[in-house]
């Protein structure tokens, strides 16, 4: 094998070590995500896509189906996900997980080509993306999903890469696709339009023509998504939950920014446990390395853009943080740090056999981190039921349904998604001030919500998962109503007593 790289042109050996270890990162991905299981626990958050997605793929307008205050990107690739099921006849969760966890394995693969383009070594690549699949956080939910930032993270490490090599109008077009995932991701959607103006090229065309195309590229994605929201009846429910509840109406609690600084340093040390040594050290090495480029007077646009993205993020995630999906933009930047590390210590071993040892070395850290990450990977499991026992206890409450009765969730779409049922109003989840907001601008009143739920009628209310002074007076409306709440599972269900009678004849024990 080796004589066989020595007879090769070098254009053709770099070629196959570059395509080799692009191989090799998507497979250690494959061999770290499927540690956790397509059928782990389904989680709210989880549901709130899925359960969008499936009301599109039934013809219900964006935002209509339920009121998220998240752009609608995870709803269009859920719904595709629930479309290609229904086409095959298969479980349209399953197809959602699947088709995320396709999204997860690709993001491997372009932070590989992102270290590759940076640091022009497949095996300080390889290390980057190896180091990027260990952190657990993402990679639980890979396959465990569908998460929404998950193809926000593969867009936005897509725009970098393009960012690195100057293409500003498919930067553009990446970046502001991201920010349809997710809002913070508009960081390189604005990333290329500034680049583009403040970067001095060689070519003829001016900074502003330059600026013209990347502000072009940037449209292009928002204008699509605006016209199908426009023709499909979304977009004054997309204005309003997106932008409008967001500036006005969101409700977050007393933060500061040193309790945000102590949350995200608990929160990595809970969720990235073995690999946190990584994640800090790889954003303080990216950091060092960068500055270092900077400071010997190489190309000076990769290093900008790359320490001027990793800024805005951090701000951003110090800004706003909830949760330890909150860091994902961040993992990147840790992964190609670690790769970084590698490139910027191999000019300094000569010879011929340091080097191979020096590689060898590399290459048994990776496996040494493949085969770590495995073992802590299987271990690590979700804390909650898995998803064959929630679609059992979610296959009894359809059994105790009558056709045409209806089922009313208030704080967690889960149910709604394995029963596939409608929920009567959109207001689902109901965290950071949309049940106030819900109160407000639809229902008038409190009462004028109960008034909505009495006239519905539905056999069964679960209320999960919203905790708040509006919560604490519905649950006690519904206790009047409906009698004393049952639990199945970690559902909290109140249920109408002809429904009960006949769960006690059926024998479903509520």
């Amino acid at each position: 094998m080796t004589e066989a790289l020595a007879r090769m042109t070098p254009e053709r050996r770099s070629f196959l070590l570059a395509v080799g270890g692009g191989a090799a990162a998507l497979v250690i991905a494959v061999v770290l995500f499927t540690r956790f299981s397509i059928n782990d626990n389904f989680w709210r958050d989880e549901a709130i896509y899925a359960y969008g997605g499936q009301q599109l793929a039934d013809g219900v307008p964006v935002y209509s189906g339920i009121f998220d205050p998240k752009p609608p990107l995870p709803t269009f690739l859920d719904a595709v996900g629930v479309l290609s099921a229904r086409a095959v006849d298969k479980n349209d969760l399953t197809a959602m997980r699947a088709e995320f966890f396709l999204f997860a394995l690709l993001t491997v693969v372009a932070i590989y080509l992102l270290g590759l383009r940076l640091w022009r070594s497949p095996l300080a690549a390889l290390a980057g993306a190896v180091a990027f699949a260990s952190f657990q956080g993402f990679a639980q939910d890979a396959l465990g999903g569908p998460d929404a930032k998950t193809p926000g993270i593969l867009l936005m490490v897509v725009s970098l890469a393009l960012l690195v090599r100057r293409r500003w109008f498919l930067a553009g077009i990446a970046g502001s696709l991201a920010f349809l995932d997710w809002q913070p991701l508009g960081i390189c959607a604005a990333a290329a339009v500034v680049g583009a103006l403040l970067v001095t090229e060689p070519e003829e065309d001016t900074r502003w023509k330059r600026g013209a195309r990347a502000l072009g590229g940037v449209a292009i994605p928002l204008a699509a998504a605006v016209l199908f929201l426009l023709i499909d009846g979304g977009l004054s429910r997309f204005i309003e939950a997106s932008f409008t509840f967001p500036a006005t109406g969101l409700r977050r609690g007393h933060v500061t920014l040193g309790g945000n600084i102590d949350t995200i340093v608990r929160v990595v040390n809970q969720h990235y446990g073995h690999t946190r040594v990584l994640f800090w050290g790889g954003l303080v090495l990216l950091v060092a390395v960068l500055t270092a480029w900077l400071v010997r007077g190489r190309s000076r646009v990769p290093a900008l853009v790359v320490l001027g993205t990793l800024a805005a993020f951090v701000a951003a995630s110090v800004y706003d943080f909830q949760g330890y999906p909150d860091l994902y933009p961040l993992l990147p930047y840790a992964g190609i740090g670690i790769g970084g590390a590698v490139a910027f210590a191999a000019p300094y071993v000569s010879g011929v056999w340091p080097r191979r040892v020096a590689a060898g070395l590399v290459l048994a850290a990776v496996v040494a981190l493949t085969a770590l990450s495995a073992h802590w990977f299987s271990g690590a499991r979700d804390s909650g039921p898995s998803l064959y026992k929630e679609r059992a206890q979610a296959a009894k409450i359809q059994r105790l349904l009558s056709p045409g009765e209806r089922l009313y969730a208030l704080g967690d779409p889960t149910l709604l998604v394995l029963t596939h049922h409608r929920n009567p109003t959109r207001y689902i989840y109901l965290g950071s001030g949309v049940d106030h907001w819900a109160v407000d601008h639809t229902f008038g009143s409190l009462a004028g919500w109960q008034a909505e739920i009495r006239a519905a009628n539905p056999a069964i209310v679960v209320m999960n998962l919203w905790r708040s002074d509006l919560a604490l007076q519905m649950r006690t409306w519904l206790k009047s109503t409906y009698g004393p709440g049952k639990f199945l599972g970690n559902w909290r269900l109140f249920v109408r007593p002809d429904v009960r009678a006949r769960a006690a004849r059926m024998g479903i024990k509520l």
